[in-house]
């Protein structure tokens, strides 16, 4: 995620680790979507928008196909030749996040527009999403207060300057509503999405490693890469998440140019997680 709301560090490990080894044990079967209706005992949805300034226009999240389908357009602002109004999402969260460390789904870019502005140095970005909450860095004040909880996953994007790519990242809350966030390290894979065509997102939690593991299509020819961090990681998040989401953040632009937007459709299916 190269242009959070708020950067505060932005460090590049250029860790091509590939073949790295696991430490997990094992994964589970969550949800491969085959019911005619997205499982309420499993899941929750919900959305985040800007507002009128810089809407959501179109939004899904249906079982279609015997797959999970979501989909967004957001619309940037046309107050300024700068900057966005941050990432607005649609997302699908697990009802019980707790107990997960390792996250994994299959992810298909269906479809992905944006369309940038000239004039203005942030791109129009939108993203498929595999992320969680891991853990809060100790300086949450409380209840309530997300201020560093520890947020890592997966995404394919289609960026209007930087083209397609599949990044892995970890990015700190930087206020006690998550509504600004640093994104502390991220690694670019080798491999980028193509359209419809299924890719597998592993994001590992390690933390006896002081590390994520992030594995693209687990298996035999995989590429693996480790992001390590060296703040507290003993704390619960404040606010405890896994979800699957479409993810857009939309540049803005002074008329008469081109109005910034970013579009979505993705599909998710093979939910996998640790006992």
């Amino acid at each position: 995620m190269r242009k959070p709301i708020t950067v505060a560090l932005l460090l590049i490990l250029p860790l091509m680790l590939l073949g790295l080894a696991s430490i997990s044990q094992g994964l589970t079967l969550y949800d491969n979507f085959k019911g005619p209706d997205i499982d309420p005992a499993k899941w929750t949805g919900s959305e985040g928008s800007a507002g009128p300034t810089a809407p959501n226009t179109a939004t899904a999240r249906k079982i279609a196909g015997k797959v999970l389908r979501i989909s967004l357009t957001t619309w940037g602002k046309t107050d300024s030749d700068s900057g966005t109004a941050g990432s607005q999402s649609t997302r699908l969260a697990v009802t019980n996040p707790a107990p997960i460390t390792i996250f994994q789904a299959d992810v298909t870019v269906q479809n992905a527009r944006v369309v940038g502005c000239a004039a203005n140095v942030s791109s129009s970005r939108a993203r498929a999403q595999v992320i969680g909450a891991f853990f809060n860095d100790g300086t949450s004040s409380g209840a309530g207060d997300r201020t560093g909880d520890i947020l890592a996953g997966m995404q394919s994007h289609r960026d209007s300057i930087l083209g397609d790519q599949i990044l892995a990242f970890i990015t700190r809350c930087t206020n006690a509503s998550c509504s600004t966030s640093a994104t502390l390290f991220f690694v670019t894979f080798a491999a980028s999405w193509v359209q419809n065509v299924a890719n597998t997102m592993k994001t590992e939690w390690d933390p006896g490693g002081n590390q994520f593991i992030y594995t693209l299509n687990p298996g035999p020819g995989q590429e693996q890469h480790s992001l390590g961090y060296a703040f507290s990681d003993s704390n619960p998040p404040v606010l405890d998440f896994k979800q699957l989401a479409a993810s857009n953040s939309a540049a803005s632009c002074l008329p008469p140019a081109n109005r910034g937007v970013a579009t979505m459709r993705a599909v998710f299916d093979n939910v996998m997680v640790n006992p």
